[in-house]
């Protein structure tokens, strides 16, 4: 069993067990234990879920696009709207994000509604005026299918793989 402090309760309880009484965290441990080989069937590995080739995918075309010459023009145009709508322009943290906005979170975010309201209108218009959502979302997709498309292979695989664990996870449920 778990080492558990001086009141009896686990030392390193996860979160659902945290404020458990004592009996209840000895069931539940006697339970995970007993199904332990069960929710292994069923518990996507690490690799699958970060390293994954629809993972990489995904980051690669966002990271691509965003580094485009389509995004640093519309990135230049949505910044000019904002000046001429009264924001500041977008400078360190985020290229996406006006100063004023970054500055309202660091202002005790929720204390000025009114402010933070109409900062995200702003920033919303200039958004819908130049399309930057439409734009930029349709040169994502044209890049993630060319990769799809590179990738199929490896793509079907880790689907199979992903099948297996809800045939798995479908059969622990049917029981």
């Amino acid at each position: 069993m778990p080492p558990r402090d001086q009141n009896g309760i686990l030392d390193d309880a996860p979160p659902w067990d945290q404020g458990l009484e004592l009996e209840e965290q000895v069931a539940h441990e006697k339970c995970v234990g007993m199904m332990k080989d069960e929710l292994s069937s069923i518990s996507v590995s690490e690799d699958l879920q970060i390293d994954s080739m629809s993972n990489q995918i995904l980051f690669k075309s966002f990271e691509q696009v965003s580094k485009s010459t389509l995004a640093r023009k519309l990135n230049g145009k949505w910044s000019k709207c904002l000046l001429e709508h009264g924001l500041s322009k977008t400078t360190g943290h985020s290229t996406w994000t006006s100063d004023d906005a970054l500055a309202q979170l660091d202002d005790n975010f929720g204390n000025h509604p009114e402010r933070e309201i109409g900062i995200a209108t702003i920033e919303a218009r200039c958004n819908e005026d130049l399309k930057v959502t439409e734009k930029l979302s349709k040169q994502v997709a044209e890049l993630q299918n060319s990769m799809i498309d590179e990738n199929i292979g490896a793509l079907e695989n880790e689907r199979k793989t992903l099948d297996g664990y809800v045939k798995a996870a479908t059969t622990i449920l049917g029981e």
